[in-house]
C-alpha cells in the first residue's frame, strides 16, 4: 500500500510544487518540511523569489522539487510524481484544484508551505481533510497514531533516540522559520483560482 502523501509549495501566489510521494510519513515528512524551509530561507535573503515563478527560468522550480524529494538527514531520495504535469496529460478535463488537491491516495498526510513576500507559512494535514491545522509534533502525533507504540517520542527498535532527538530538532526549526497556516488560509490555499494552468502548457508554470 506504501506510505502515501503529498506535498504542496506555493510562492507569491502561484503553485510551483504539487508532488505525489509512495514513501514519505511520519519523522520523513518533517524533514523534508525542515529541508524546504532551508532551500527557501535561502532564497529570502538573496531578495529574489521571482526566480521561481518566471516561466522562462524554470529550472529554479525544478530545483525546489529535486529538494522536496530529499531526505537529508537519512540520504533518502524519493522520486515523486508532479500531480499538475500528470493532470495536464491525463486528466485535463477533470477540475483542476479537485484533482491536484483531493483525489490523491493518501494515508500519511499533506504539507503545505506558502510563501508570500518575505513570510513563509505551513501545515500539515490529516489527507484532504481539511478542518484542522497541524504543526509538526501534532502531525507526529497524528501519523504514529495506529502505531502500536502511538507516543512517537517514546524510542523502539526501529526509531531510536537519536532519530527522535533529531525530529524534535527539525520541528524546532520549523517553528522557528515558519508559521503555522489557520484553517481559512489552508481553505484559501486549496481553493484559489489557478485557471492559468489550463491556459500555460510549459512544463512547470502554474
Amino acid at each position: 500500500m506504501g506510505q502515501r502523501s503529498q506535498i504542496y509549495v506555493r510562492i507569491n501566489g502561484q503553485l510551483v510544487v504539487a508532488q505525489y510521494y509512495g514513501w514519505n510519513y511520519a519523522e520523513r515528512m518533517i524533514s523534508r518540511a525542515k529541508g524546504i524551509l532551508e532551500f527557501l530561507d535561502e532564497h529570502l535573503k538573496d531578495g529574489d523569489m521571482d526566480c521561481f515563478t518566471r516561466k522562462n527560468v524554470s529550472s529554479y522550480a525544478e530545483r525546489l522539487r529535486r529538494v522536496c524529494d530529499i531526505n537529508f538527514d537519512m540520504r533518502d531520495y524519493q522520486i515523486s510524481a508532479d500531480i499538475v504535469k500528470e493532470w495536464r496529460e491525463e486528466f485535463p478535463e477533470e477540475p483542476f484544484n479537485r484533482y491536484v488537491f483531493d483525489e490523491q491516495d493518501n494515508n500519511d498526510g499533506q504539507l503545505f508551505i506558502d510563501v508570500q513576500g518575505d513570510v513563509i507559512k505551513y501545515c500539515f494535514t490529516k489527507g484532504t481533510r481539511r478542518n484542522k491545522t497541524m504543526n509538526g509534533s501534532q502531525y507526529m502525533a497524528w501519523d504514529h497514531d495506529g502505531c502500536k507504540v502511538r507516543n512517537w517520542t517514546i524510542p523502539t527498535e526501529y526509531t531510536p533516540q537519536e532519530a527522535i532527538n533529531l525530529c524534535k530538532a527539525n520541528i524546532k526549526y520549523i517553528n522557528e522559520h515558519a508559521e503555522l497556516m489557520t484553517v481559512d488560509e489552508l481553505r484559501g490555499f486549496v481553493d484559489a483560482d489557478y485557471e492559468q494552468a489550463r491556459i500555460d502548457k510549459t512544463p512547470h508554470a502554474v
